[in-house]
């Protein structure tokens, strides 16, 4: 997000920006400068931002941010559910131990991706580094 507002400050002639998978939600975009709107809209699904401009003569004069938080509330759309239905028979959740390759190197799996390989009784994060303690 840092980074998204500091290229909305040194960047002139951008109206938005708009970014995810940064772990972060931006309940309302951040406007930079009355000039630049930004938004973040976490990670892995959590929610869906929608954002309605209005343009006129190729200049932004008005917006409206929604954000959609995704939960069971939410009813699949049938086309859609078939769509990824079918994918998903193509592809079993528990592949034979050698039919899945990894396509760059043809690296060849020994075990589902499912097996426990260890347990940890502390809480791991991709921000901590080994020599400190997990950040609470």
């Amino acid at each position: 997000m840092s980074n998204n507002i500091r290229l909305a400050e040194q960047v002139g002639g951008v109206d938005v920006i708009l970014s995810s998978d940064m772990h972060e939600i931006t309940r309302e975009p951040v406007l930079i400068g009355n000039k630049t709107l930004v938004a973040e809209v976490g990670q892995d699904g959590q929610v869906i931002g929608e954002l309605n401009l209005t343009v006129d003569n190729g200049q932004m004069t008005n917006w409206k941010w929604t954000l959609h938080h995704i939960d069971d509330r939410i009813k699949p759309d049938a086309e859609i559910a078939k769509i990824v239905a079918d994918v998903r028979q193509a592809v079993p959740d528990r592949p034979a131990v050698h039919a899945a390759r990894q396509s760059f190197n043809g690296t060849r799996l020994t075990r589902p991706l499912d097996t426990v390989v260890g347990r940890t009784t502390v809480a791991l994060h991709r921000m901590n580094f080994a020599n400190q303690e997990p950040a609470a």
